[in-house]
């Protein structure tokens, strides 16, 4: 039961507790023309210049490891990525993952597994979030020194039975491999 007290809020001022009014809300059109004149966010002027994805089935890459087992482990995944994968309750989803992501980088970089470029050159972290963060090293960041990169995003995602990922090349106007081999 309401007291004699409330009034709904729509209702005139005078009749609301304490007569307050409401500011005016400015019309839906000025609302809509004031979003479309801001100026877009800036961000420091990065370019693309290599873009990749892969996709790797999970019940492939089991078979290989059951065929192969921890030599092919060792010779794809740096320690880091197998301390993190290992006793996962998805295990081969995120060896699935790490493995798709490698190989976008490689297309990032257009080279392909060739010209003494190794598995473990290119190693996948995590940061404290969770986002997946790349590291380049030997002769994976000698090929990002000369086309000038400074950033690799990448993105993973995978279900149960396959596995995505997604690279992003970026360069600085002024770029090199800054802070990718760190």
């Amino acid at each position: 039961m309401r007291t004699a007290s409330w009034r709904p809020s729509f209702a005139p001022p005078s009749t609301r507790p304490g007569g307050t009014e409401r500011p005016a809300r400015p019309p839906r059109e000025a609302v809509w023309a004031s979003r479309r004149r801001r100026p877009p966010v800036s961000s420091p002027t990065m370019r693309v210049i290599g873009q990749g994805i892969d996709m790797v089935e999970c019940a492939r890459l089991d078979e290989i490891i059951a065929r192969h087992g921890e030599r092919f482990l060792q010779r794809v995944f740096t320690e880091t990525e197998l301390a993190y994968c290992r006793g996962k309750k998805r295990e081969i989803e995120h060896l699935a993952g790490r493995f798709a992501a490698k190989e976008a980088v490689l297309k990032v970089l257009g080279t392909g597994w060739r010209n003494g470029i190794n598995w473990t050159d290119i190693e996948i972290r995590n940061e404290p979030s969770g986002q997946p963060r790349v590291r380049l090293s030997g002769r994976c960041l000698e090929i990002a020194d000369e086309m000038a990169l400074t950033k690799v995003l990448v993105s993973i995602s995978h279900i149960s039975t396959h596995a995505v990922a997604t690279a992003i090349g970026l360069t600085a106007a002024h770029g090199g491999a800054l802070g990718i081999g760190d």
